[in-house]
């Protein structure tokens, strides 16, 4: 609405200008062709010197008319030259000077000034004037004759007239010209105004815009987070229930043997879950925060996968599902160094989801060789995934379907995690998913396999002795951890040593010693963990320290390892996890 007011503030002195010129010229075709009809009809008309000049006025003045709305100007000159033409013509071989062409001269001044400013004004004025001295200088030698008169007295009135009215002129064109410099600046003004207005119309509707989608994603991450923590709730009370409920059954007097067995294996199959669970949200805040770590280690692919298939195949027999490792390269050309921690949580991740979504059929996982890249993938016949879901399937918090995620459980979290682990080790994750039902996830890692001499030694060849002669240094400050340890360590035939802190550990290091593996927990009471190992670091760079810490971050695992620890486990300490320390450091 401002933009169309300021376009006409802006065209404003050129439509004033069109409107005068056409007054100007509609008033003169009127006035001359009355004047010829009114000569024409009359009884004794013949046409004189004077008629045959407005007669070529009248029809020049009709071709200018039609002109006038594409050449304004143009059109303004050509009046007022052809006004004033034919006024001198009629005055010298008509009237001389007399009131018509002394009228008509004082018009064309003033209207020059209107329509072509103070110059052409000025220039006419002269002009004017000139041609009354003309005249005057004609008649008064007897060259023209037209009526007696006084002749210089009449031409300097006349002149004094002409400036009369020039003076006028100027001082309507001063007023005007403050009018138009006033429409001008407000013309100006509008302009930059609309600007400001478009401007900031664009940045309402961006903003809007902005908005619009913040609220709609605010409102999807609500309602995400609204989910996951109820799957959260859930994930967590279901493995708590069974724990509690299951563990008061075992003391029951009432429970057989059997019973005990049947309730105990319940019990850590729900701790497994809950674990999973602590798991998933400590990874989730790890990769919010940015401190993903690397940690590559020599592996040999074959065997880590063969392990994986090995930990989930009881699992897939249990829901009779056929579970397959396909391998793409032999056992020796499949020694490399990667992370194999995230390797083994992104398969376990994708192998977990197929187990849950998958009924019937059956789930393969394996790889194939790219070149310079290994292509992993989980390929399963469950129940699918959703089109519209690809694209948002590795989201945080996303899941495919309530129903169908209260049915199978979990925290939406897993992919998530593979994403994120995928992307630090440099590949890449998508979806397959098939128009009948079924997945496959698939990804990408780096592959530079290893030369015979780049392989590492075998860490558990540098072990010497038995296991049966060896000793353990158990250092925890929580008796139910000692009692652990004491109780998973007992299968080995180690002797066992226990201390409660920094400067008993130590004192039991000089005067016990030596020792095949020391156990060290991080957070101690006095000199902690580190501390206490740094120490030992200083008279024995040989007996390998093992940290055990219920912290899971990478950051305090490399601290640890910069502490002079040779590995770290994290609690709860499995029996898998104890048996894989003892391998390496003690078992020969």
């Amino acid at each position: 609405m401002q933009k169309n007011k300021g376009s006409a503030v802006s065209d404003l002195p050129g439509i004033r200008k069109e409107s005068l010129l056409g007054s100007i010229l509609g008033g003169l075709i009127v006035v001359l062709f009355l004047y010829l009809v009114f000569k024409l009809f009359q009884f004794r008309f013949r046409p004189s010197q004077t008629d045959r000049i407005l007669y070529v006025v009248l029809a020049s003045l009709v071709v200018i008319y039609i002109l006038r709305r594409r050449m304004v100007r143009l059109a303004s000159i050509l009046t007022m030259i052809l006004s004033f033409a034919g006024m001198v013509v009629i005055a010298f071989v008509d009237n001389g000077i007399r009131d018509t062409s002394i009228v008509s001269f004082i018009l064309i001044i003033v209207f020059t000034g209107l329509l072509l400013g103070i110059r052409a004004s000025i220039a006419f004025t002269l002009a004017s004037i000139a041609v009354v001295w003309v005249l005057v200088t004609l008649e008064s030698r007897g060259l023209r004759f037209f009526e007696e008169y006084s002749l210089p007295a009449m031409g300097r009135d006349l002149t004094v007239f002409f400036l009369i009215a020039l003076a006028l002129v100027f001082i309507y064109h001063r007023i005007l010209s403050r009018s138009f410099e006033e429409v001008r600046r407000s013309r100006e003004e509008y302009k930059s105004l609309n600007k400001e207005l478009l401007k900031q119309n664009l940045n309402i509707e961006r903003i809007n815009r902005e908005m619009l989608a913040a609220k709609n994603k605010a409102e999807e991450s609500d309602r995400l987070k609204s989910a996951f923590l109820a799957n959260l709730s859930h994930e967590i009370r279901t493995p708590m229930n069974g724990i509690i409920g299951f563990s008061e059954l075992m003391l029951s007097p009432n429970s057989s043997e059997n019973e005990k067995v049947e309730y105990n294996q319940i019990v850590a199959s729900s701790c497994k879950q809950l674990l999973g669970v602590v798991n998933d949200i400590i990874d989730i805040s790890k990769i919010e925060s940015g401190i993903i770590e690397l940690h590559p280690q020599y592996i040999n692919l074959n065997k880590t996968l063969q392990e994986i298939h090995d930990h989930y195949v009881l699992d897939f027999q249990s829901k009779k599902l056929d579970f397959a490792l396909v391998r793409g390269l032999n056992d020796e050309s499949t020694n490399l160094r990667t992370d194999p921690v995230k390797l083994r949580q992104i398969l376990g991740n994708l192998i977990h989801n197929a187990l849950k979504f998958t009924q019937e059929g059956s789930v393969t996982f394996g790889y194939r060789s790219l070149g310079t890249e290994l292509e992993f993938y989980v390929r399963d016949s469950g129940i699918g995934v959703d089109g519209n879901m690809k694209d948002r399937i590795f989201d945080r918090f996303m899941q495919q379907d309530l129903e169908v995620s209260r049915k199978h459980g979990g925290t939406g979290l897993g992919l998530s995690i593979s994403k994120a682990y995928v992307e630090k080790m440099g590949g890449k994750i998508w979806l397959e998913a098939g128009d009948k039902g079924g997945t496959c996830f698939c990804f990408t890692l780096p592959f530079a396999p290893l030369v015979a001499e780049e392989r590492p030694p075998d860490p558990a060849s540098g072990a010497s002795g038995n296991a049966s002669r060896a000793k353990v240094l158990v250092v925890e400050d929580i008796k139910v951890n000692e009692q652990l340890l004491v109780e998973l360590l007992r299968p080995y035939g180690v002797a066992i040593a226990v201390a409660r802190d920094g400067e008993e550990a130590l004192d039991l290091f000089q005067k016990e010693g030596p020792f095949a593996l020391v156990l060290m927990d991080i957070k101690l009471p006095g000199i902690d963990g580190l501390e206490a190992t740094r120490y030992i670091r200083q008279s024995d760079k040989n007996t390998p320290v093992v940290a055990q810490t219920a912290y899971a971050f990478a950051s305090d695992r490399q601290i640890a390892l910069e502490a002079g620890c040779n590995d770290v486990i994290t609690k709860p300490i499995t029996l898998e996890a104890l048996d894989r320390v003892m391998q390496t450091y003690v078992v020969s």
